[in-house]
């Protein structure tokens, strides 16, 4: 469900939606009628970092920045070739496969797949 602005003005201290910014919510309509997930700040303080929450409903009665389009994960994606004593990374399996061909007889070719977030782990 979207709701939209309540109507109020800058007179009263809220935000709503009108034509001056209506280009800025834009981008968030389309996305949730896409099926993306929408997020909010609700960490509006002025120290600290944004803390991204996953919003159902959307009222848009607040700034358009304090919104934002999920980020899709970012992927970390190689191939380990394994060998009786050392090991090499690659960034294709067919990399692995070529460079198995050089070093001999590997053990094992190992997958790894993660998804992270930029700015995970720090």
């Amino acid at each position: 469900m979207i709701l939209i602005g309540r109507g109020a003005n800058t007179t009263t201290g809220s935000f709503d939606m009108n034509k001056d910014n209506a280009k800025d919510y834009l981008p968030l309509v389309q996305a949730l009628a896409e099926g993306k997930t929408i997020q909010r700040n609700v960490n509006l303080g002025p120290l600290g970092s944004p803390k991204w929450e996953d919003s159902d409903d959307l009222c848009f009665d607040w700034p358009s920045l304090v919104y934002r389009i999920k980020p899709e994960p970012l992927v970390y994606e190689r191939w380990v070739n394994v060998f009786q004593s050392y090991q090499f990374v690659y960034d294709t399996r067919k990399g692995a496969d070529e460079a198995q061909k050089l070093y001999g007889s590997r053990i094992a070719c190992i997958h790894i797949r993660q998804e992270y977030e930029e700015g995970e782990g720090l």
